[in-house]
């Protein structure tokens, strides 16, 4: 900017919220001002903007994405540059962003309009190499990068001589063991925890490569839980896979407390940040370090070794509260963060001086043929591998546990495939749209332009729903077909969810059920409401019975309505709605955050006029039809549009969907008998 003599305006993008704010309050300290001078940010629900004329600000990639919306010219007035950080991470709205600004760049060499701003492109493990050739084989500059103190790797075989250092060997071990300055004994061969199969075929000559496992789906690698009784084999394939790796975890952690094995972080306590892949998970950990720590209550518990101080870092808490995760905790203390893939990249805790990693990762995954996406567990890649021990080491020297083998290392994926080839395309050919109009470029051609575009047929099913919903309209320019955003699209774009659940939200304003339609939409957002399967099959009837028996939706929004209602002493004592009705507490707490955030979605777009409703309620008058059963069908319709199946046969429980002809319903349905929506006979039933 000095040399230029004019502002230099940066705009820098993070994949998350908590990163963006993170960040500039880091970059702001580190300048010796608050955040609203030089430095700022923007992330949903909260801006704070830079009020210098060079400053730096950082946002969230989706609202860098919305901001182009309104045209290039105008959204980059005045941005000399461009960061787009943590690109490895690949997901839909990145791939986007680069493709958009890829784009930019060819077409500002024949529009004088315009705007001359660099692009820059960064993370510590892209292939730099392809990101390079997709931009015209731009420059590429190499910063070496390693933590700022060594970190200790160890492995689940190694975990085992900490959690239960007095079992006997299974193989026998060498004469002797060596002790590394963490009091670790290091003897790589004696695995009592682990039996790894891969291992054992190598053992044995058998060359099996990790394209070859993946390809097979042969990642049956097992391990054995300590329990009371014996020990138990557990397959990686099973349900049960993550619970065994909770139980280990939260031994460990209990243990490295208990010893004294967390360094402390300069003159305050250290910290140990775990990666688990979902709230469940977390809930699953801390409940057990509690069962662990007899007298545990609160978020700390004292057990004669430091205080033990719990964190959850998790994106759907309010943000407020996963700002606590930074504040430093006396040398007396233990800070333990029970994190998701959220605390991988671009924020730093001073005072993290242990990573314990569980090697897994939540996934969602688009099935086309059902219309339907599932959230998966899988394994997370080598690149996040690094990233998550890159979070210790910052202020001395640090120690990361895999929970995994190190034979099992060998055969993890490179890098996740990226988002945009395995999720839903509706809201992404929207943003698409937007940010294409006025430049005579068809969307499905900056959708085919992206680094690895997902196949065409996918792209035009997507514009053709988006289409069925009002959301964009076509044109003719001279022969080149356009798409352009009508008023609901673009009302739509601005919404946190899919498009199709987008209108149904705006059609609960219409119909006066808006509280009904946000509970609704955050229903249809969650996945894994079940905790568990009772043991008996006549269990079930009872509950299916107690429950709305037209939809499992109806069912999930009477469940949550009736636990928000319920006391704290009754969800201790497991007599809540979700005990009683094999809900996860956790799924129920989501919905909850999701509510909010759609709540104030809906406000913040002027939908409540002014009727009264604030970012916090919503108003009466919008709500006076809420209860009505025949207005919540009619929503959950509309929020499922394209996933109605025709229900054939006497029995009614055969299903007729526009691309299967003989579906059934699952057993855990509330319809699974057939009655409902006409008690058996034939008819239309949403599925989602």
């Amino acid at each position: 900017a000095k040399r230029a003599r004019a502002p230099a305006r940066v705009i820098v993008t993070q994949p998350r919220r908590i990163a963006a704010t993170s960040a500039a309050i880091r970059v702001a300290y580190e300048l010796g001002e608050s955040p609203g001078l030089s430095v700022g940010f923007h992330v949903r629900l909260e801006r704070r903007p830079p009020t210098f004329d060079s400053s730096i600000e950082f946002v969230t990639t989706g609202v860098l994405l919305r901001r182009l919306l309104g045209g290039f010219s105008k959204a980059l007035e005045g941005v000399t540059h461009i960061v787009v950080d943590e690109v490895h991470e690949r997901d839909r709205e990145i791939d986007l962003l680069l493709g958009v600004l890829r784009d930019l760049l060819v077409q500002r060499k024949e529009a004088a309009d315009l705007p001359n701003t660099k692009i820059i492109v960064m993370s510590a493990t892209l292939d730099s190499d392809a990101f390079s050739g997709y931009f015209g084989n731009c420059p590429v500059i190499s910063v070496p990068s390693k933590t700022l103190y060594p970190v200790v790797e160890y492995f689940l075989e190694d975990v085992q001589n900490i959690i239960a250092p007095e079992r006997k060997p299974q193989r026998k071990a060498p004469k002797k063991s060596v002790k590394d300055s963490w009091g670790h004994r290091t003897v790589n061969d004696w695995k009592t925890t682990v039996v790894d199969p891969v291992e054992r075929a190598l053992m044995e000559e058998k060359v099996i490569t990790g394209e070859a496992l993946r390809s097979e789906n042969r990642d049956d690698i097992s391990v054995i839980v300590r329990e009371t009784k014996g020990e138990k084999k557990v397959s990686r394939e099973s349900d049960s896979y993550d619970l065994a790796l909770c139980k280990i975890m939260s031994e460990l952690v209990v243990n490295l407390v208990r010893s004294s094995r967390v360094p402390l972080a300069g003159s305050n306590g250290g910290a140990i940040l775990c990666f688990l892949p979902g709230w469940d998970e977390i809930q699953t950990v801390k409940k057990r370090i509690f069962q662990l720590l007899p007298g545990a209550s609160g978020s700390g518990t004292s057990f004669g070794a430091p205080l033990l101080s719990i964190h959850i870092l998790h994106s759907a808490i309010p943000h407020l509260q996963q700002r606590e995760v930074f504040s430093p905790v006396p040398a007396s203390s233990v800070k333990l963060i029970l994190a998701t893939s959220i605390a991988e990249t671009s924020i730093t805790i001073d005072d993290v001086t242990v990573v314990i990693d569980s090697g897994r990762i939540r996934e969602s995954n688009w099935h086309a043929a059902s219309r339907m996406t599932s959230l998966d567990v899988t394994y997370a890649s080598l690149a996040r591998a690094t990233q998550r021990i890159g979070r210790a080491g910052r202020v001395r020297e640090g120690v990361c546990y895999r929970l995994y083998s190190r034979s099992f290392r060998s055969v993890l994926r490179g890098a996740e495939v990226p988002e945009i080839l395995r999720c839903s395309l509706e809201g992404l050919a929207l943003l698409a749209v937007g940010v294409t109009e006025g430049y005579r470029i068809p969307s499905k051609g900056l959708i085919a332009r992206l680094m690895d575009p997902p196949d065409a047929s996918r792209v035009a099913r997507a514009v053709e729903q988006l289409e069925t919903i009002d959301a964009i309209e076509r044109s003719d320019d001279g022969g080149v077909q356009l798409e352009s955003m009508s008023a609901l699209g673009l009302h739509l774009a601005r919404l946190p969810v899919e498009p199709v659940v987008g209108r149904m939200l705006i059609l609960g304003v219409l119909l006066k059920a808006v509280d009904a339609a946000i509970t609704i939409a955050a229903c249809l957002s969650t996945q894994d409401f079940l905790s568990a399967l009772p043991t008996r099959p006549e269990t079930m009837t009872v509950v299916q019975n107690s429950l709305s028996g037209t939809s499992d939706v109806l069912a999930l929004v009477k469940v949550y309505e009736d636990w928000l209602g319920s006391s704290e002493i009754e969800r201790l004592s497991g007599k809540d709605p979700a005990s009683r009705f094999f809900i996860s507490e956790g799924a129920l707490r989501l919905v909850s955050r999701l509510r909010e955030q759609l709540q104030f979605a809906l406000y913040r777009q002027g939908f409540f006029g002014g009727g009264g409703g604030s970012a916090d309620s919503t108003p009466a008058s919008l709500n006076t039809h809420g209860d009505d059963e025949n207005v919540r069908c009619a929503l959950i319709c509309a929020g499922t549009l394209g996933n109605i199946a025709h229900r054939v046969g006497a029995d009614g429980i055969e299903l007729l969907t526009k691309g299967v002809s003989n579906a059934r319903v699952h057993p855990t349905s509330v319809v699974s008998d057939g009655v409902g929506f006409g008690g058996g006979a034939a008819g239309g039933t949403p599925f989602s």
